[in-house]
């Protein structure tokens, strides 16, 4: 669904693209109420024009997680078939992981305002400009992602 609100939806999640982007909001919602985005849409202030953009910082990806789970997951096989050595040395491994992430000091990366502004206005701009779609055709093709507001 390249939109974000294909069922006229009351919550958050639906007000951002369909896949979200890796950051999820380009700026962080203000919420006065239990459904925001359905007050926001109401108010006709759900795809605002203008907003005060940040950079982002975003945490690097890492394999961490990844080595820890196959490091414990061998030192509770050798806990299972009382391999001891397969259990020292998956554990030995797994605090090995957790020490050498703790000296990593290059850990985030920013996205800088101007590309988050510009991936954000695009977005606004195709919200925009998709056509509503009533509540029969809400489930067909025919629904891009803007549902007609229906009792907002």
């Amino acid at each position: 669904m390249p939109g974000g609100d294909p069922w006229n939806a009351r919550t958050l999640e639906w007000s951002i693209p369909c896949p979200a982007p890796h950051y999820n909001y380009a700026v962080l919602p203000v919420v006065h109420a239990r459904d925001a985005f359905h007050a926001a849409k109401a108010a006709d202030t759900a795809y605002p024009l203008t907003r005060d953009y940040e950079d982002i910082e975003m945490p690097r990806n890492t394999g961490t997680g990844v080595v820890m789970g196959v490091a414990l997951a061998a030192a509770c096989f050798g806990l299972v078939w009382w391999m001891w050595w397969l259990a020292v040395a998956g554990l030995v491994v797994a605090v090995g992981a957790v020490v050498a992430r703790s000296f990593a000091t290059d850990t985030l990366h920013r996205i800088p305002a101007a590309e988050v502004r510009r991936q954000d206005q695009a977005w606004l701009a195709f919200a925009r400009a998709l056509p509503c779609t009533g509540r029969e055709a809400e489930a067909s093709p025919a629904n891009r992602g803007m549902a007609e507001a229906a009792g907002v």
